[in-house]
């Protein structure tokens, strides 16, 4: 099988040791992170594994996509 061609954009950044260590500090995103790891797809999803609250959630998503240590689908 054929690899698939560079991005353009270069590869995406990776966040430093001490900023994902930082991330994973609060328990909710710790929690939102593992039902990531686990299979969520949806903010449905992370609510049903990880039983918080939508605003819980989306707001743990949020800094989690702004340190782009999670990605947007």
């Amino acid at each position: 099988m054929d690899d698939p061609p560079p991005d353009p954009a270069g590869p995406a950044p990776v966040p430093d040791a001490a900023a994902i260590a930082g991330l994973l500090a609060d328990d909710v995103r710790r929690r939102v992170v593992a039902a990531l790891v686990l299979g969520a797809a949806t903010v449905g999803d992370v609510r049903q594994l990880t039983g918080l609250g939508s605003r819980e959630v989306g707001e743990a998503l949020a800094r989690l996509v702004a340190a782009e240590l999670v990605a947007r689908a």
